[in-house]
């Protein structure tokens, strides 16, 4: 059910503390080759994580507004 590779997920917690399941966090980060473990800026603006879009031994790395987390809830 991913675009590629390796995709990211992300999961929320209920207000009972308890997980909901986890969901694509879609195109805006996923693409077709794989992505790797990201994280938000300490000032929780942006979320940055890496990608082998440029190639299979060259991943890079990209940020996006931490507003796609947002818009996943």
């Amino acid at each position: 059910g991913g675009f590629g590779g390796t995709d990211m997920y992300i999961s929320f917690r209920n207000k009972d503390g308890s997980w909901k399941r986890a969901i694509n966090m879609g195109k805006s980060i996923n693409s077709k080759f794989n992505e790797f473990p990201s994280g938000l800026t300490p000032d929780g603006k942006y979320f940055i994580f890496a990608s082998s879009r440029m190639g299979p031994f060259t991943p890079d790395i990209y940020w996006v507004s931490s507003k796609v987390i947002e818009n996943l809830k």
